[in-house]
């Protein structure tokens, strides 16, 4: 199925390639590195490259890849994620679409407790079963810009198609507002309706703040209940059928120069039955090449 994303990025590049070209191309890739720390006792490790390319004037190609581990004591999970979408600016109208494809391998090790094998305090490991988890997503939103205001609705469609087969529906409103040259504002409500027939509420939060054009502050999270939540702006998805309760979070930038800009973050998730405590470090590159 990683054959839709690449067909949707040939359609992007020939389809928008001529719609309005523009005399210089924005380029702008960036990587994150991230560890997990969860109360059950796992940790996790993700490593994640983006790039927005600009391919007209209009039109923004946007990729991504992350390849997260998950570790415990009795299974390990690997999960590759390939996404590719576009980003259309039809001023004051915004258009953005995404496809995702999610990869995830769980891995159990089988061990010989008889006692010819050492018996059960030190078991052998013979053989390992690894089951294999496939997750897509479609995703699209549409934001109208006035007067400083940001308003808009996004709609996700998520569908597990292997383990446990799970589908989630989900409706996000956009309420953003430019309060003044240093502070941004953002609440973000919604409903996800699951195949289960879970009906969940919840609502994002978040503001900016941007003392001088080389540092910005950004603090938020979320109250409410999710599941498999999609953030269509950081191309993020919390891949678990755990209902998310509330998330707090924080995030510096720090800007050396025009080029680049060196992002630090904190984010505390709580989920029904666990948390997890994540650190994030990451650098981003603009350019313009003529």
């Amino acid at each position: 199925m990683k054959n839709i994303l690449f067909i949707l990025i040939f359609f992007c590049v020939f389809v928008f390639d001529g719609f309005g070209q523009s005399d210089s191309t924005y380029l702008s890739p960036s990587i994150f590195y991230t560890i997990g720390d969860y109360s059950s006792s796992e940790s996790s490790r993700s490593l994640a490259f983006y790039n927005t390319l600009q391919l007209s004037r209009q039109f923004y190609l946007i990729t991504a890849y992350d390849n997260l581990s998950i570790e415990n004591e009795d299974s390990d999970y690997l999960q590759q994620t390939f996404l590719g979408g576009g980003y259309v600016n039809l001023f004051p109208f915004t258009l953005k679409f995404n496809y995702g494809y999610f990869n995830g391998d769980y891995s159990y090790p089988i061990y010989d407790t008889s006692a010819s094998a050492g018996g059960g305090n030190n078991p052998n490991k013979i053989d390992e079963v690894v089951t294999t988890d496939i997750t897509h997503l479609f995703n699209a939103d549409l934001i109208y810009y006035f007067d400083w205001n940001y308003i808009g609705g996004s709609y996700t469609f998520i569908n597990q198609t292997e383990i446990t087969p799970l589908s989630v529906h989900q409706v996000t409103l956009r309420l953003e507002r430019i309060l003044t040259d240093e502070i941004f504002i953002s609440v973000r409500p919604n409903y996800t309706r699951s195949s289960t027939g879970k009906n969940l509420f919840s609502s994002a939060f978040k503001i900016h703040y941007v003392p001088i054009p080389e540092l910005t502050f950004k603090v938020g999270g979320f109250l409410g209940q999710r599941m498999l939540y999609f953030d269509s702006d950081l191309l993020l998805i919390f891949n678990q059928n755990n209902i998310q309760k509330y998330q707090a979070l924080g995030q510096l930038e720090v800007s050396p120069s025009q080029n680049w800009k060196l992002i630090f973050g904190y984010q505390y998730t709580k989920f029904d039955n666990f948390s997890i405590n994540y650190l994030y470090a990451g650098i981003k590159a603009n350019f313009y090449i003529k």
